[in-house]
């Protein structure tokens, strides 16, 4: 009897049948398999490789778990990686826990069902010549085979990154990572940093869709001395391919200062951040209500600074001119980012409207425009850093401004009056606070109507002249000199001045202030290098000054006052140079006499009196 053909259905069936019982032979094979490997073995042969291609030490202290079906997978714990040569400690991870499903991968996806770290360690070193202690394994994983001399392995392109020509999707059920730290020292300037008690937590991330995102931890810093705690939420969004890209929206940044010893202060920056994936540029905008600068980076006290940082984050004295300054670390940023606050404090200034674009790539930094609301004026700056040759630069135009609180806020000096315009232009290099102020180069120009020269009263002074010109002894020149004052000014009804900077030295030989007792002129310099300022003022009286009992002091009328003004910028003092104005004031009487006499008499009056002038 002639057997039936089997019916489609059959036939399927007995496909099934034979497939899984070949799926059953694999997965039996593979337990076998598993259960016959060595994992001490296995550990011992990555540590010898390890230790052949970069004289690491790779130690695994704890449990190791494979699986391979339906999870490839691993379980690691107490693992360790040493220094070069063994020396110190570079990693360690108290457990680690990565899986990726088996079956997702024959349709072309690669779905890791869990990555677990927990108690990661990582000590980042930079040394004097700018290398880092894990330059040898960024090489290793370049080209894993050139420490044995073999040739690096080809390329793969961006859109098969497993070489089989079709597009791989990549899916993570959820990623956890707790009590994370990095230490970073930087042996060549003295910077050190600190990332600990960083947990990192998503939901499922697939491309395309958005997944929940929670990243905390705490920054520590030496230069300058900083502990901020900061927390980062918002929706990740990964985007694969030739326009691959990673999106973080709805982000919401939480700042808190932990060393100032005043109560916490709290800052909230939100907007949106993602980066190019194939460029790795970073690019976002950020907005907030409020952000306080100085609050969040406070500078404690030394010993609060200790306290706060430990003793390996022992803070750099913010008054070491010679403490170094390296701008190399700007050759990583790759940057363009915007930033609006509604109310902004920063170096004590009080800012309002602040909007600015920074731009940064190539080892440049460039923040522009930046546009402030300030002292009730405005102002439009241009700020800018460069890692080759260590060079700062910054152009800005304050326009409208009252003067005298910006001076207090920025110097706490209460020396000038007045509101109009502010122009600089500065550029400067140098690897250390001395070293930039010894290389400051520009201009800077001010425009002021209606204010006052605050610290002394000219036309006070200028009535002591009489008693010089009517004869006074030269030893009550001490009287003229006298200290800062605030409660004392000279009213003035427009002044306008520039300087000129070169190698830290501000000159300027064009003031030009009006009054309606005075017209003021001079010329001088400051040291921007040793902080002082010497300067001689010449005040021309061109209205008659009264005197204590109300009556005009005529001698006073056309004559020039000359007016040091000297000393450091922390105590800078007034003083009438009388041998300047008693010469003066004999001049003018040769002069007279010169008109009054004329021929041969005039010139023996003008030979004797020169003569007296010298002596």
């Amino acid at each position: 009897m002639t057997p039936a053909n089997p019916t489609p259905r059959a036939r399927w069936k007995l496909l099934l049948a034979v497939g899984l019982a070949l799926a059953l032979a694999g997965l039996l094979a593979a337990m076998l398999l598993l259960r016959a490997l060595d994992k001490d073995a296995l550990v011992g042969a990555a540590a010898e490789a390890l230790q052949a291609k970069t004289q690491r030490s790779l130690t695994v202290a704890g449990p190791v778990e494979f699986t391979i079906f339906p999870t490839l997978g691993a379980r690691l714990n107490e693992v360790s990686v040493s220094e070069p040569g063994g020396a110190g400690e570079f990693a360690r991870v108290q457990s680690l826990r990565v899986g990726l499903a088996v079956l997702p991968l024959l349709t072309g996806r690669a779905e890791v069902e869990a990555f677990r770290a927990a108690g990661v360690k990582v000590a980042v070193v930079k040394d004097a010549r700018g290398q880092f202690n894990f330059d040898d394994l960024l090489r290793l994983m370049a080209d894993p085979a050139a420490s044995e001399g073999g040739a690096s392995p080809e390329p793969k392109s961006s859109k098969d990154p497993s070489g089989s020509g079709l597009p791989m999707a990549l899916a993570v059920e959820s990623i956890l990572l707790e009590d994370l730290s990095l230490s970073y020292r930087d042996l060549g300037s003295g910077l050190r940093a600190e990332l600990s008690e960083v947990s990192l937590r998503t939901s499922a991330i697939v491309p395309g869709r958005p997944s929940a995102v929670d990243l905390q931890g705490l920054l520590r810093l030496n230069q300058p001395s900083l502990a901020l705690r900061f927390g980062i939420a918002g929706d990740l969004l990964l985007q694969l391919g030739e326009a691959g890209r990673v999106d973080l929206t709805a982000l919401r940044i939480d700042l808190e200062s932990r060393l100032a010893q005043a109560a916490a202060q709290r800052t909230r920056l939100e907007g949106r951040m993602g980066m190019d994936l194939n460029t790795q540029r970073i690019s976002g905008d950020l907005r907030a209500d409020a952000l306080d600068l100085d609050a969040l980076l406070a500078q404690p006290t030394q010993a609060a600074a200790y306290a706060a940082l430990g003793a390996g984050l022992a803070p750099v004295s913010a008054n070491s001119e010679d403490a170094s300054i390296d701008l190399s670390g700007l050759k990583a940023l790759n940057l363009d980012l915007t930033l609006a606050v509604g109310q902004m404090k920063a170096s004590n200034l009080r800012l309002s409207e602040v909007s600015a674009r920074l731009d940064a790539q190539g080892g440049s930094v460039r923040v522009a425009p930046l546009k402030v609301k300030a002292y009730g004026g405005t102002v439009a700056a241009h700020l800018s850093a460069q890692a080759v040759g260590q060079r700062l630069a910054a152009q800005a135009t304050f326009d409208g401004i009252e003067i005298n609180p910006l001076l207090i806020d920025l110097a706490n000096r209460d020396v000038l009056e007045g509101r109009g315009r502010l122009v600089l232009q500065l550029q400067t290099s140098g690897r250390s606070i001395r070293g930039l102020k010894s290389a400051l180069a520009g201009s800077a120009a001010i425009d002021l109507r209606d204010g006052a020269v605050k610290g002394i009263n000219l036309a006070e002074r200028v009535r002591t002249v009489q008693g010089y010109l009517g004869g006074a002894p030269a030893s009550a020149a001490a009287s003229t000199a006298e200290p800062h004052d605030t409660q004392k000014k000279t009213d003035f009804t427009a002044m306008t001045m520039s300087w000129q900077i070169a190698q830290g030295i501000a000159r300027s030989n064009d003031l030009n202030l009006m009054s309606p007792l005075f017209r003021i002129g001079g010329a001088g310099e400051a040291n921007l290098i040793a902080s002082t300022l010497d300067y001689l003022v010449s005040a021309k009286v061109v209205n008659t000054i009264t005197g204590q009992d109300g009556k005009p002091i005529e001698k006073t009328r056309g004559i020039t006052v000359p007016v040091r003004v000297k000393g450091p910028f922390s105590a800078v003092g007034w003083e009438i140079d009388t041998e300047a104005l008693l010469k003066a004031n004999l001049q003018s009487q040769i002069d007279k006499q010169k008109e009054r006499l004329g021929g041969k008499a005039n010139e023996a009056v003008d030979k004797a009196l020169r003569n007296l002038l010298n002596r």
